[in-house]
C-alpha cells in the first residue's frame, strides 16, 4: 500500500481489488489494480497526505468504478459549488412552498387534527389533550391568529411570559409545573405540524425549558385528619344548597381518600357495584390501572354503606355522584369547590415548615403514602397500591418520608464497614467520639 502513497496530486482516488487467499494462491500475477477476477472490489482514497481504504460493496469493476466517480466528483470544486447552488435553492423552494401551505391550516383545524391524532391514550390524558387544544385556541383568538404560519417564537415567547398562577387571562393560570407540562404539548403540537410539512420548522422549538417544581407529598398528621373530619358538619350545617345535607358524603368521601390513596376524581366517581364487604374494585381515571379487591377499614367501609341509595340529588348506581353533572370532569371539579370552602375554615400549618397550610383533597392520597412507608412498607408496594406507573414517581414525592429505609441503610453500611474491620462509631449526626 505504500507504493500507492506516492501520488503526484493531493488527492488520489481509485478502485482497487482485494483478492481472497485463494485467488492470490492461485494467480500470484494478479495485481491490486485487476479488473477481472470475482474478488470483493474497494475505493483507495489518498487526500491531504493520508490514505483510506473504503468498500465498495461489490466484485464488479465497474460498478466500483461508478462509485469511485461519485468521490471525485464530491471533491471537485466546481460541482460542490454547483451542489450547494442546487441545494439552497432546494431549500428555498421548499421553504416557500411550506409557507404557502401553513398560510392554508388554520390553528382549529391543526389543534383538532393533533388531537385526533392522539392515540391509545387514557381519559385522562385526552381530557389533558382538550384542555391543551382549548388554551391554543383562546390564545390564537384573543391575538387575532387565525393560521400557522402566524404562529412565531416570538409571539409564543411573549404568550408564555403572559402565563402565571395570577395572570390576568384565565387560559393563562398556570402554577410552574403546569407551565412546564403544558409548554411539553405545544412543542408537540407544532411539531405534528412540521411533520404534516406545514411548517419548514417549529416555532415553539426555540423555547427554553421550564423546569417543574419537585414538590413533595403533603400529609396530614393523625390530629388534622380529626380536625378534618370534625370541621365537616358545621361547615356544612352553615352552607345553602346541596351542601348543607352533604356532611354524612363528604365525611365518606374523605375517609376513603385517606385508606385507600385515591384521587378525588375516583372517589367521587365511585360506583356501588364496586364495593363488596369490605373490598373495593375500579378503573382509575387517570392511568387506567385497576384495582382489584382491595381491602379497606371496616369502618370506612361502613360509612360507604351507610349512605341510602335513593337520595335525592344523587345519581342512582353511585355513592357521591351529584345530579346535573353529565361527566366526571364537572363532578370532580363541583366536589373541588366543596373542598376549597371547608379549607377556608381550617387552620392547619405544615409539620415541616410550619408555615399555613391550605387543605386540599390530594393531602389525603399524600396521607395515605406517608403513613404507610412510615409503617416500613416497601416503597415498592407503596408505588402499586398508589397505581404509580414508575416507583420513580413514588421516590419523588415520597423518599422524604421514607425515615426506616434510611435507618436500614445506615444500619448495613455499618454492618458493611465492621465487616471490614473498621471500628464505627453510632453517635448523633456530627459527634465523633473514640470508639472502644
Amino acid at each position: 500500500m505504500d507504493s500507492m502513497t506516492e501520488a503526484t496530486s493531493s488527492t488520489n482516488i481509485k478502485v482497487i481489488t482485494r483478492h481472497s487467499k485463494a485467488c492470490r494462491k492461485s494467480h500470484p500475477e494478479y495485481k491490486v489494480d485487476y479488473k477481472k477476477c470475482n474478488c470483493r472490489k474497494a475505493i483507495y482514497i489518498y487526500e491531504n497526505g493520508k490514505d483510506m481504504v473504503i468498500s465498495a460493496k461489490t466484485r464488479t469493476w465497474d460498478e466500483a468504478n461508478r462509485l469511485a466517480d461519485e468521490q471525485r466528483e464530491l471533491r471537485d470544486p466546481v460541482k460542490r459549488k454547483v451542489r450547494e447552488i442546487e441545494e439552497r435553492q432546494a431549500a428555498k423552494e421548499s421553504a416557500a412552498a411550506a409557507e404557502m401551505k401553513a398560510k392554508t391550516l388554520t390553528i382549529v383545524d391543526a389543534t383538532e387534527r393533533w388531537l385526533k391524532a392522539q392515540k391509545g391514550v387514557s381519559k385522562c390524558t385526552s381530557r389533558l389533550h382538550r384542555r391543551v387544544r382549548d388554551r391554543i385556541r383562546l390564545w390564537a383568538a384573543d391575538n387575532n391568529i387565525k393560521t400557522v404560519a402566524e404562529v412565531t417564537t416570538d409571539n409564543l415567547d411573549k404568550w408564555r411570559g403572559e402565563w402565571g398562577v395570577d395572570a390576568e387571562k384565565p387560559y393563562n393560570r398556570l402554577g410552574t409545573s403546569t407551565q412546564s407540562q403544558f409548554q411539553k404539548h405545544l412543542k408537540n403540537v407544532f411539531r405534528y405540524v412540521v411533520d404534516l410539512g406545514y411548517l419548514e420548522k417549529s416555532p415553539a422549538a426555540a423555547l427554553k425549558h421550564i423546569k417543574a417544581e419537585c414538590k413533595h407529598g403533603e400529609p396530614l398528621n393523625q390530629r388534622q385528619v380529626e380536625e378534618l373530619l370534625a370541621a365537616i358538619p358545621s361547615f356544612c350545617a352553615s352552607q345553602g344548597g346541596i351542601l348543607h345535607d352533604l356532611a354524612a358524603e363528604m365525611d365518606a368521601v374523605f375517609s376513603l381518600q385517606r385508606y385507600t390513596g385515591l384521587r378525588i376524581g375516583d372517589a367521587v366517581a365511585f360506583q356501588r357495584s364496586g364495593l363488596v364487604g369490605n373490598r373495593i374494585s375500579l378503573i382509575t381515571q387517570k392511568t387506567g390501572a385497576v384495582i382489584k379487591d382491595r381491602i379497606i377499614p371496616d369502618a370506612v367501609a361502613a360509612k360507604l354503606a351507610a349512605l341510602p341509595e335513593d337520595r335525592p340529588g344523587f345519581r342512582k348506581g353511585y355513592f357521591f355522584w351529584l345530579s346535573g353533572n353529565s361527566d366526571v370532569d364537572a363532578l370532580r371539579h363541583r366536589w373541588q369547590g366543596f373542598v376549597a370552602g371547608l379549607s377556608k375554615v381550617l387552620n392547619f400549618t405544615s409539620d415541616s415548615s410550619g408555615e399555613p397550610m391550605p387543605f386540599h383533597s390530594h393531602m389525603l392520597r399524600d396521607t395515605f403514602a406517608v403513613e404507610l412507608l412510615l409503617q416500613g412498607v416497601d416503597i415498592v408496594e407503596v408505588a402499586q397500591l398508589l397505581t404509580h406507573e414508575s416507583i420513580t414517581t413514588t421516590e419523588k414525592y415520597y423518599a422524604p418520608w421514607v425515615q426506616s429505609r434510611l435507618n436500614k441503610m445506615e444500619r448495613n453500611l455499618i454492618a458493611a464497614m465492621r465487616g471490614m474491620g473498621m471500628a464505627v462509631s453510632v453517635n448523633p449526626a456530627g459527634v465523633l467520639t473514640a470508639a472502644a
